[in-house]
């Protein structure tokens, strides 16, 4: 069984986080608007002043529920379970290079260096063509891989004791390949 996952997968999984950060930051621009509006209708405020009010409620309601969105798929979701929203729904994860488990911190880490990736034209997720891995920019940076959710990551684990044997006796992959 292929470990990793096909590029085109990747990026659909990618899409139903986007997807999802949307439908939470717009449910919070509007959410963040109606309790500005209403506080400050409930104090007598002129129009003026409640369309002024709406605006900055949109704004900091935005502001907060884009952080929410990113702490529960990607630090909370993704950090415990090893898969965001996309990637459950693509049957992927997030390990390190090693295999063993992110967890909550790299997971929050990796996905703040997409923004590393996404500059300049998302060229650090143009990387996933060129890598053996499919790794994107924050990939690499992070040290971690995406994979198939079944995968046996065993693959992954390399002895270095054995592969400084092979160096040692003069054996080489294609020698044992053979």
């Amino acid at each position: 069984m292929d470990v990793f996952p096909n590029r085109g997968l990747r990026l659909v999984a990618f899409l139903i986080d986007l997807s999802f950060y949307y439908c939470v930051v717009t449910f919070g621009a509007n959410f963040g608007k109606l309790i500005a509006v209403v506080v400050l209708a409930s104090k007598g405020a002129t129009s003026g002043q409640l369309s002024e009010v709406a605006l900055s409620g949109i704004q900091w309601g935005m502001i907060f529920w884009s952080n929410v969105a990113v702490f529960l798929n990607y630090g909370i979701l993704q950090g415990l379970s090893g898969s965001s929203l996309g990637k459950m729904v693509c049957r992927l994860k997030v390990v390190r290079e090693d295999g063993e488990p992110v967890g909550f911190v790299l997971s929050f880490v990796r996905s703040l260096c997409y923004f590393v990736s996404a500059l300049p034209f998302y060229s650090g997720f143009l990387t996933i063509f060129f890598s053996d891995q499919s790794k994107c920019l924050h990939d690499m940076i992070c040290k971690t891989i995406v994979t198939k959710r079944d995968a046996d990551l065993s693959v992954l684990i390399q002895d270095p004791e054995a592969e400084i044997l092979d160096r040692h006796v003069g054996h080489s992959d294609s020698d044992q390949a053979a």
